[in-house]
């Protein structure tokens, strides 16, 4: 028998050894779970050798049963991700229609026809008419992730979703003869301002809505930040790091160098990807982790915990005035149009000056410092523009409110991660929401009318 033949039998036995581990180790885990009757989609989702039985468990899944059809799978998978963000020529990415993703057991994400996030729990495909019923007040909420509906059980449970109910259960337009009220949930995972400005001018103005709502800042603070960091105080206002990247690979494309930098990096990619579906890695970081905590917890750093924060981050005032004049643009759109519009300070941990819950919380005040201090020193210079448009804006009378401190007096858990919500939250920012709106005259109580 020659050598190549006896290095391909031992290359055989290694492969279906790794295969068998995989098996057994994934099996037993979902085992294990099904005893403590605990939830196993998650686990189905992520090892590649349970992920062809996921339909199995259909009863975990959280997401109504006429969203079904449109389900894509897991959206951490690349496949997944591609088909559930797609590109767009103007804004560089947006939200696929008819698609519904799940990130675990417990969160999900879904659209209708028009690439809108779900917010109606009586008609969840609902879609929005160019002919508006002159009986229904229409809301849009631009935003980024934190409207999209990320930290979110789900997508009824994501701001927009909340905000319909209250607005539905306690309160009325303010316009006479209109009874009704339809909340659109415009947000895109990564859109700034700028993609905000130009939803709206391309797309988003042809369904006539009565009030649109910025709720936003997180976003221009990261994405502004980032190019003027790369590229000086004389960056692209309407660019983005990602878009920046993208154009980099296009006027590329035709070098082998660029071309090579970019499979290497993508392989890479995949790779990694491919090995956090690895039962018997990811059990084996498992376990390492509950070792290195009994006897210490030296080598959890190693192993996955949070990296420490950079000394530290970019920031130039130039972020905030960039927001701060698409805001102001926005608003001189929208009232020609002869709507409204609300510009919202969004709350992210460290912005306003919410007392840390156990845990997670005050894992953040003492690991990401730098991002704190950065996060204080933008929204307070947005909160400074707000005044000064409020001031001096000579177009009808927006409805401006910061809600950075919104969590201010509550020490419970509130965030998800170190920026979105979890259900609670944004039940109480749907709750505050509402009542900005009545203390601006566009909505009225109707609590206790009966």
């Amino acid at each position: 028998m020659s050598a190549t033949v006896k290095l391909l039998k031992k290359i055989a036995i290694v492969a279906v050894a790794i295969i068998v581990l995989e098996s057994a180790l994934g099996w037993t885990y979902l085992g294990k779970r099904v005893f403590r009757d605990e939830p196993v989609v998650d686990l189905i989702e992520q090892y590649a050798v349970l992920r062809p039985f996921r339909f199995l468990f259909p009863d975990q899944y959280k997401f109504p049963d006429i969203l079904s059809p449109n389900f894509l799978g897991e959206i951490n998978l690349p496949g997944v991700r591609r088909n559930f963000w797609i590109a767009d020529p103007l804004l560089g990415h947006r939200l696929a229609p008819n698609v519904l993703a799940i990130e675990n057991v417990n969160t999900w994400y879904a659209t209708n026809s028009q690439g809108f996030t779900i917010t109606d729990a009586d008609d969840p495909l609902r879609t929005y008419s160019i002919d508006k019923p002159p009986e229904v007040f229409r809301i849009v909420i631009l935003g980024n992730s934190l409207v999209q509906g990320e930290g979110a059980t789900g997508s009824l449970t994501a701001l927009p979703a909340q905000f319909l109910r209250v607005l539905s259960r306690d309160y009325l337009p303010s316009q006479s003869g209109v009874t009704q009220f339809e909340v659109i949930n415009a947000g895109v995972n990564g859109y700034h301002s700028a993609a905000e400005l130009l939803f709206y001018l391309s797309e988003l103005q042809l369904l006539s809505p009565d009030l649109v709502i910025s709720y936003s800042g997180g976003s221009d603070m990261r994405a502004n930040n980032q190019m003027a960091d790369l590229l000086g105080p004389g960056y692209p206002r309407l660019a983005t790091l990602r878009s920046y990247q993208d154009q980099k690979i296009l006027t590329g494309y035709y070098e082998w160098g660029d071309v090579a930098v970019l499979f290497a990096k993508r392989t890479y990619t995949l790779a990694l990807e491919t090995l956090k579906r690895s039962a018997t890695i990811d059990i084996g970081v498992r376990a390492a982790r509950k070792v290195s905590a009994f006897v210490g917890g030296q080598a959890a750093e190693l192993l996955g915990g949070e990296m420490p924060a950079p000394d530290r981050v970019p920031f130039s005032p130039d972020s905030v005035s960039t927001y701060a004049e698409n805001m102001r643009r926005m608003a001189r759109e929208i009232d020609a149009n002869g709507a409204t519009f609300a510009w919202i300070l969004q709350p992210l941990f460290g912005a306003g000056e919410k007392p840390p819950a156990e845990g997670r919380e005050q894992g953040y005040t003492k690991g990401l410092v730098p991002y704190i201090d950065r996060r204080k020193i933008f929204f307070e210079l947005a909160r400074e523009e707000q005044d000064r448009f409020a001031a001096t804006n000579p177009s009808g009378s927006p409805c401006i409110a910061d809600m950075t401190g919104v969590f201010n007096e509550n020490p419970d858990p509130m965030y998800q991660d170190f920026s979105h919500l979890l259900d609670i939250g944004n039940e109480i920012v749907a709750e505050r929401l509402a009542e900005i709106l009545e203390a601006c005259g566009l909505v009225r109580s109707v609590r206790g009318s009966d």
